[in-house]
């Protein structure tokens, strides 16, 4: 979390074509830490679960897909599913 918060100290976040400062963001997740806890929701895929543990560590990201990536700040952000193999979220 003290990488992310940086990360948003240090750049400006982007939606869609619309710039937002550091102040919208401040007011954006001080808004989200009022809200109650809300379970994280596992929603894998039928196919997840059949997979074995090699299987799932074949499983790679396509950099050119990186959030970021062609945006010309030193970071991108790659994404991933969640393990099929945990049972608690961290």
């Amino acid at each position: 979390m003290t990488l992310l918060s940086g990360l948003i100290l240090t750049f400006t976040a982007r939606a869609g074509n619309e710039f937002r400062g550091f102040e919208q963001i401040k007011a954006e997740a001080e808004q989200l830490a009022k809200r109650p806890y809300q379970e994280w929701a596992r929603d894998l895929s039928k196919a997840m679960p059949k997979l074995t543990y090699d299987q799932y560590r074949d499983i790679r990201f396509n950099p050119r897909k990186a959030i970021w990536r062609y945006d010309h700040i030193p970071f991108q952000m790659h994404l991933f599913h969640p393990e099929p193999f945990l049972s608690l979220a961290l």
